[in-house]
């Protein structure tokens, strides 16, 4: 249960942006580029690739973070 719990943590920190759908990078000064963030479908392969979690949990987490 601890290693799915950091697991999470570490999902939940990569999925929420300092604002969705933007990336900013500092190289001699802030650049805002407009960034697509994955589908539900490309979420469920990310976790599944990453992760040894079963099938349900990763389309709940999925579901999760497509949301």
């Amino acid at each position: 249960m601890g290693v799915v719990m950091e697991n999470l943590s570490a999902v939940q920190s990569f999925s929420h942006p300092q604002s969705a759908g933007t990336l900013v990078i500092a190289n001699n000064g802030v650049e805002a580029t407009n960034v697509k963030l994955p589908s539900i479908l490309g979420w469920y392969r990310i976790l599944r690739a990453h992760y040894p979690w079963p099938l349900f949990q990763a389309i709940r987490y999925a579901l999760w973070l497509g949301r």
